[in-house]
């Protein structure tokens, strides 16, 4: 039986689960301010469990930044443990943090290069994590273990010499729990591989948002293409060993990004 971790209530606490019920029964939207400390995260995930505990709806759990995202394990476990019960839940970092092969590659075309690192099969973590598409016999038994956490899913990947970050989605599968953060979802070029990858279906999703006031500049942060000085110089490197013409066109942008004059404060 679900129990709730405390032995007690704070104010307005019970008001939020029961709203939070309410609003997956009915299929609406809410939102939910209240101060610092008021134990809205417990309170949220508890009336979405509540809820969805008996059905085959799954919880993604959306952070701003991974180290927020401890407080969302602490507080599973809680309810596993008040309640005597194994929910499962899964934490997902981004490909770039998790990855075993040592590298200095961007975090913006990180995926491209895991991409072709797998293409080309490169790459011999993830080819011990699959064979033909399906999943080894030792990926078996690493996702018997404790992976919940990524950094739990990185020690025992490097103990069997696999892939954490797919170690992480395989469990992510079996979880009524997913944490994740903004990028899973509001990048369209990640959102739409990340459900289909974990089998997650929209319409059988309870997405639940923390420090949703950060969410409109950081979705504005996601979409937006830029580069940066340093992106131009590390490019300059690369390619100059490849291509000598394209490596000073390169080396002309730099040296006129770096002409020009910071506006004047007045």
């Amino acid at each position: 039986m679900l129990k709730f971790p405390f032995n007690d209530f704070r104010p307005g606490q019970k008001e939020i689960i029961n709203s939070v019920r309410d609003t997956i029964r009915n299929g609406e939207k809410l939102m939910i301010q209240a101060p610092t400390g008021f134990g809205k995260t417990v309170a949220v995930l508890f009336g979405a469990l509540s809820e969805t505990y008996n059905d085959n709806k799954r919880i993604l759990f959306l952070t701003a930044r991974k180290m927020h995202q401890s407080i969302i394990y602490d507080t599973v476990e809680r309810i596993n443990a008040a309640s005597s019960l194994n929910i499962r839940y899964t934490g997902i970092n981004g490909k770039n943090t998790m990855c075993l092969i040592d590298n200095n590659i961007d975090a913006d075309i990180f995926n491209d290069f895991c991409r072709t690192m797998k293409e080309k099969n490169l790459c011999d973590f993830y080819n011990r994590t699959y064979n033909n598409g399906k999943t080894t016999e030792i990926t078996n038994i690493a996702i018997g273990r404790d992976v919940s956490k990524p950094e739990n899913a990185i020690e025992i990947a490097k103990q069997f010499r696999l892939c954490p970050y797919e170690i992480s989605v395989l469990n992510a599968k079996l979880s009524k729990i997913i944490i994740a953060n903004y990028f899973h979802v509001f990048n369209p070029f990640v959102s739409y591989p990340f459900f289909t990858k974990l089998n997650l279906r929209p319409e059988d999703t309870i997405l639940i948002v923390d420090e949703a006031h950060n969410l409109p500049n950081m979705v504005m942060d996601i979409n937006s293409v830029s580069i940066s000085l340093n992106k131009l110089e590390k490019a300059y490197k690369e390619i100059l060993m490849y291509d000598e013409e394209l490596s000073k066109k390169v080396q002309d942008l730099i040296s006129s990004t770096k002409t020009i004059e910071k506006p004047k404060i007045i």
